[in-house]
């Protein structure tokens, strides 16, 4: 409801409620242990505390108290406007009475011993806070610090394994490279022994028709040596014939005899010849043959 007119109107609800005074965040642990046991007091009493619940739980008066604190001690008197509780709702005294004082007699009768001793507590709880700040400040500098040399050392680690793999990798290029320069050089082998191997072949071409115009000679030789053989045989005939007849002609018998000797010295002649048409045949044969070993040899290493 609101107060009569005149009367000075009470502050607000959330003014007055104890969560509202304006005070630095604190740590929950120290929180829990203000509500749990509240700093003492030095140099008085023991705090009493005002009824309706108005002393805020980290031990310093909320707002509302202050002013019903301030009125009862100055004026030893209620507040002009009444008490309020923590809702901010007016209390009713009860019919016939006055209104209920917030603090008890003996904590008015010592207000100013009051005040300081929650200044003090006050001043202490600051105190207590600021070491807790600064411990964890301290505490934050220190993980920074960690975190830092550990990133260093991760960093460094890293740093030392990527130098570990470049020289790794320029190690396995330049085997790359010694590798690819002999597999040039291996082809360019490879590319001059097919071009011995064909030259080779073509030499091989060469002889065999060589060869094989040789075989056409000494076969030509063959049949020259066969015709004269015929013909020393077809002479011999002649002269057994003419010797038998030649009883009487010793002049014709000495000149078949000639013509005989001539016919055999001719015969010797071809057959010579043709002995050596079959040797360097013969030669002409193992050349070939040995040209065609060092070609299959040259195959051979041209395959490997």
């Amino acid at each position: 409801s609101d107060p009569p007119p005149g009367a000075i109107r009470p502050p607000a609800a959330h003014i007055l409620s104890p969560a509202s005074n304006y005070e630095l965040p604190r740590h929950a642990e120290y929180d829990d242990r203000r509500r749990s046991a509240p700093p003492p007091m030095s140099g008085s009493a023991p705090m009493q505390y005002p009824p309706g619940g108005n002393m805020h739980p980290s031990g310093s008066l909320s707002l509302r108290s202050s002013i019903d604190a301030g009125s009862t001690m100055h004026n030893n008197a209620p507040s002009i406007h009444g008490s309020f509780d923590a809702a901010g709702q007016r209390r009713v005294p009860p019919p016939g009475g006055s209104a209920v004082p917030l603090f008890p007699q003996d904590m008015t009768a010592a207000g100013g011993s009051y005040i300081k001793d929650l200044l003090e507590g006050r001043v202490k709880l600051l105190q207590e806070d600021n070491a807790m700040l600064r411990d964890n400040i301290r505490r934050e500098q220190q993980a920074r610090e960690d975190i830092a040399r550990l990133m260093r050392e991760e960093c460094g680690a890293l740093s030392n394994k990527l130098r570990e793999a470049e020289g790794a990798l320029f190690q396995k290029e330049g085997e790359a490279g010694r590798y690819k320069n002999e597999l040039a050089q291996t082809m360019e082998a490879l590319k001059i022994a097919e071009e011995a191997v064909i030259s080779r072949d073509q030499v091989l071409k060469t002889v065999r028709s060589q060869l094989e115009e040789m075989d056409g000679k000494a076969q030509a030789s063959a049949a020259e040596s066969e015709a004269a053989k015929k013909r020393a045989e077809s002479a011999e005939s002649q002269l057994r014939a003419e010797t038998v007849r030649a009883d009487g002609c010793s002049a014709r018998a000495e000149r078949l005899d000639e013509h005989l000797r001539e016919e055999r010295e001719a015969a010797r002649r071809a057959s010579n010849e043709l002995v050596e048409v079959k040797n360097e045949r013969n030669a002409l044969k193992a050349s070939l043959e040995h040209m065609r070993a060092a070609a299959d040899s040259g195959r051979g290493e041209a395959d490997r």
